[in-house]
């Protein structure tokens, strides 16, 4: 199958992109509102900002995704932009962060960054995998993010 069908084939199923784009919005904004009223407890202070952060991006990669009649190469730019910033954030966060725990856990949201810089790149190449790549992108980051909330909800005291 040569490239140019497989980008057709996406462009047939934008109504499925576009279905998971919303999912994944109203997610990311029921989750924000979340971290935020939970930012008034000691851990919420401590974890919050991390997880805003990371539920921000993929709120805002969701709403890209549904942006409508906008060309691969421009969607791709823009998901490569978020999954940047997303990696300077977190690098920036895990260089400063004093938390105690393990450091690991402080880099999963790279994996997020990471798949959307590569779905962006493959998109603005033409190439139709880069939807599957943001799609696992976004995956992970909600995993990772429902991880942060775990952990902002139960350390700690109040």
């Amino acid at each position: 199958m040569t490239t140019r069908v497989m980008v057709e084939t996406v462009r047939g199923s934008q109504d499925f992109w576009q279905a998971i784009g919303l999912a994944t919005s109203i997610a990311s904004a029921v989750l924000v509102g979340a971290v935020l009223l939970m930012a008034i407890r000691p851990s919420g202070r401590q974890h919050g900002p991390a997880l805003l952060v990371l539920l921000v991006t993929l709120l805002l990669a969701s709403l890209v995704v549904l942006s409508v009649d906008q060309s691969e190469v421009a969607l791709g730019f823009e998901i490569s932009v978020l999954g940047l910033g997303l990696g300077v954030v977190t690098v920036v966060q895990a260089a400063t962060d004093s938390t105690t725990g393990p450091r690991w856990r402080n880099a999963l949201p790279m994996l997020t960054a990471a798949g959307l810089v590569v779905g962006g790149i493959l998109l603005e190449t033409d190439s139709a995998t880069g939807f599957t790549w943001i799609f696992a992108a976004i995956a992970v980051g909600l995993a990772v993010a429902v991880d942060r909330a775990w952990a902002m909800v139960t350390s700690g005291p109040g």
